[in-house]
């Protein structure tokens, strides 16, 4: 009887430890899947950052860009304007020297 009895624990202890193993794999199982899930989801974040990074980045590229052509407009009117202007100067300067001259 007490062989039996021994034979039943056993069986009972080895069905308990099986089912704990199978807890623990499910366990294994659920937190590989939700690793998964995170890392897919970190790739994501990821990549919607770097795409935002990306076009703010060429936004400011244009702006600047669009800045830099109108500096450069500016300049380049200024400089006509003072071209223009000493032109001007010098056309009277000859002029008035022709007439004191004439």
């Amino acid at each position: 009887m007490k062989e039996e009895e021994r034979k039943d624990e056993n069986e009972k202890a080895n069905l308990q430890q099986m089912e704990k193993t199978k807890e623990i794999e499910a366990i294994k199982a659920k937190t590989e899947r939700i690793k998964s899930e995170w890392a897919a989801k970190t790739e994501a974040l990821i990549n919607q950052i770097n795409a935002e990074t990306e076009l703010k980045y060429n936004e400011i590229v244009a702006e600047a860009r669009l800045i830099e052509t109108q500096i450069v407009e500016q300049a380049q009117a200024e400089a006509a304007k003072k071209v223009a202007e000493a032109d001007a100067y010098r056309a009277k300067t000859v002029a008035n020297a022709e007439q004191e001259v004439a």
